[in-house]
């Protein structure tokens, strides 16, 4: 048996094309794959964002709404007009009519 030298043994691997096209055909549908799936996760999250965002405009047009009314609550007129409404009250001067039956009718009417 021959002495053995102390350097490692290297082969010489020669890797034809075709399987390079091939590794990187696969690679490439790998990654078209990837990118769909995250393409469409992101369409997902940026719909639901836009929805609640939706919500936000919404909610913060409700609160206006609310802080309108809690205003208005707090006036003299809204506590009359609530007054006259719930309870009947009248004031000093004015005259209430009280109509009985279907209204609608041409006043020349027999």
């Amino acid at each position: 048996m021959p002495p053995r030298s102390k350097e490692p043994m290297r082969q010489i691997v020669t890797v034809q094309p075709k399987f390079l096209l091939f590794v990187a055909l696969v690679l490439a549908l790998i990654f078209g794959i990837a990118f769909s799936i995250a393409s469409s996760q992101v369409r997902r999250m940026n719909e639901k964002a836009e929805a609640v965002q939706r919500q936000v405009v919404e909610a913060k047009a409700y609160v206006e709404e609310l802080e309108r009314r809690l205003a208005f609550a707090a006036t003299d007129e809204y506590v009359a007009q609530e007054a006259r409404r719930r309870f009947g009250y009248m004031e000093e001067g004015e005259i209430r009519f009280i109509v009985d039956g279907e209204m609608g009718y041409a006043l020349d009417r027999p």
